[in-house]
């Protein structure tokens, strides 16, 4: 198409010529301002048909949105929208926006140029939800903008996906002058840095936002001396001889100032804790945003810990399109294989792989040779296909083993035992089974806040569980005889859980002791397995006695 789509004032397209056209109804002007919104990305046609058709029945929307994609395509031409599939529909990245150069000065602090744009509301007579929530949005960045605007951040080469909550919640504690630390957590592979990169360039707050790299920094008496360094090279400045760094940074951070601190954890001890403490209380108008391995404990520090992304398994109802660990990883595989066609195969694979960002791009860079199913039957060996070729990604990244191999080693040796033993369960554990295997609870709080289990709250209390890929990475690395000694501990301590259910079974607690063996199934399992392992007819014997009525009542 000749021209650019106007969103500002009413949904239009104007032409070089000077000529104007509009939408032919309503329903397709929301649907052209909808399909423009940044960032550009296509949407599953049954979520435009209900977003925008709520009231008939699906296959009235569906015919409703196909007439709008009809009109759409004669006033833009076809070259003006993209299609995946029968299944998806987007704009097309080539077409040029209001809206996108109107977020572009924003983003570099260009007032009076965005100012000029935005002379009349967005969506102007569009009243829908998601319209007044951009239209307020836009208006937001406008009003926190100052000039001059600094923001020096690394500008990945590949597209972002997901991560819409998490987006909010941090934009949220961004926007808050009284949060001065937040930070963002997780295992390595979660995609901590990505999600911290474009929060900060959202953040328009702050007069300067820079990104400042830790991993090379190694001993925490060289952290502000390297951040000193970092920033200057930003704004383009020399520290006084002789200054301190922290007299250096307050003055140069008297502007409102967001600094990224990438890659934290390994100066997470307490002379790094510290340092960054006198960071913040020197520097009032200084606010940071680090990624890390874990939290720092610092009084009125905001902790967002990263969860892998949704699976097809968790989100059941939604288009597999639309999920996204698919998205992500189809992005990633038509890279190297363009016509790569999306199929229940790539949800199994996205599965198997629990959504975790770096496993999905590294089982992506695979796709070249190897379909989704093939893929998926590799994984019994996850850690050697999951290496990645990128020789510009950072060392921890390059495998899928690094990178899990990294969170273990900051673990002190009491947490790092604990994660090994922690291992041995299947289905999760509750404390008390955890402490029965050796794992004190303050072993286990610390894998929690490193992000290497996961807890739940149940009927019969928390429950810990660890995802499969951190079982079989702790499976393979620890020690065997503690292994050993552990499945006996576990073995022992499950036999008498079955036995004391048993006894229950027969009297009034029946419906919670079922409960209880229900969730403990898989570990009864085990039991009897590591019992027929050690020849231990006697354990075998009384683990079926103290089962037997459970199956009884079950019907197993």
């Amino acid at each position: 198409m000749t021209g650019r789509i106007v969103l500002f004032g009413g949904v239009r397209i104007e032409r070089g010529s000077g000529e104007v056209s509009r939408p032919p109804t309503q329903k397709s002007a929301q649907l052209l301002g909808y399909l423009a919104l940044p960032p550009r990305r296509t949407h599953s046609r049954e979520s435009l048909a209900a977003l925008l058709w709520p009231d008939p029945t699906p296959e009235a929307a569906r015919h409703n949105l196909r007439q709008a994609l009809s009109s759409l395509r004669k006033l833009l031409g076809d070259d003006a929208l993209t299609l995946e599939g029968r299944e998806r529909v987007g704009l097309a990245e080539s077409v040029s926006t209001d809206l996108d150069d109107y977020l572009r000065r924003v983003a570099t602090g260009d007032r009076d140029g965005a100012l000029a744009l935005a002379h009349a509301p967005l969506f102007d007579g569009i009243y829908e939800d998601w319209a007044l929530a951009e239209r307020e949005r836009c208006e937001a960045l406008l009003s926190r903008l100052s000039l001059p605007r600094i923001c020096e951040l690394p500008a990945p080469l590949t597209r972002f996906f997901g991560r819409e909550s998490e987006l909010a919640s941090l934009a949220e504690s961004l926007a808050d002058p009284q949060v001065r630390l937040v930070t963002l957590t997780g295992p390595g592979g979660t995609g901590k840095t990505r999600l911290a990169i474009e929060a900060a360039r959202a953040a328009v707050r702050f007069e300067q936002t820079i990104f400042v790299g830790l991993e090379a920094v190694t001993e925490p008496s060289r952290l502000l001396e390297s951040v000193v360094e970092q920033v200057g090279r930003a704004l383009e400045r020399t520290p006084e001889p002789g200054r301190d760094p922290l007299t250096t940074l307050r003055l140069w951070c008297e502007r409102p100032t967001l600094l990224l601190w990438d890659n934290f954890e390994g100066l997470c001890t307490p002379g790094g804790v510290e340092r960054a403490k006198q960071t913040l209380e020197r520097c009032p108008s200084l606010t940071l945003l680090l990624t890390s391995r874990r939290a720092l404990g610092l009084r009125g520090e905001r902790e967002l810990a990263l969860a892998p992304l949704p699976t097809p398994a968790e989100l059941p109802n939604t288009p597999l399109a639309d999920v996204p660990s698919v998205q992500l990883f189809l992005d990633r595989a038509r890279a190297v294989r363009p016509n790569l066609a999306l199929t229940p195969a790539i949800a199994a694979l996205c599965d198997a792989l629990e959504g975790i960002p770096l496993a999905l791009e590294l089982a992506a860079s695979r796709s070249r040779a190897l379909t989704p199913a093939q893929l998926r039957e590799r994984l019994t060996d996850r850690f050697g296909l999951l290496v990645g070729p990128d020789s510009d990604a950072p060392e921890r990244h390059r495998t899928l083993w690094n990178a899990i191999d990294g969170s273990v080693r900051l673990l002190d040796p009491a947490a790092r035992a604990g994660f090994h033993r922690l291992a041995l369960f299947r289905g999760g554990a509750t404390v008390e089974a955890a402490e029965a295997l050796g794992v004190p609870l303050d072993a286990l709080e610390r894998c929690l806040q490193a992000a290497l289990l996961q807890s739940v709250e149940t009927d019969l209390g928390l429950r810990f569980s660890m995802r499969e890929t951190l079982r079989e990475y702790a499976l393979a690395t620890g020690e065997s005889a503690a292994r050993a000694d552990g499945k006996d501990r576990h073995a022992a301590w499950f036999l008498e859980l079955a036995q004391r259910s048993d006894a229950r079974l027969r009297g009034p607690e029946q419906a919670e002791a079922l409960a209880q063996l229900d969730t403990e199934w898989e570990n009864l399992r085990l039991a009897r397995q590591t019992f027929r392992e050690r020849a231990d007819r006697a354990g075998l014997l009384a683990l079926a006695a103290a089962v037997a009525l459970y199956l009884v009542r079950r019907a197993r």
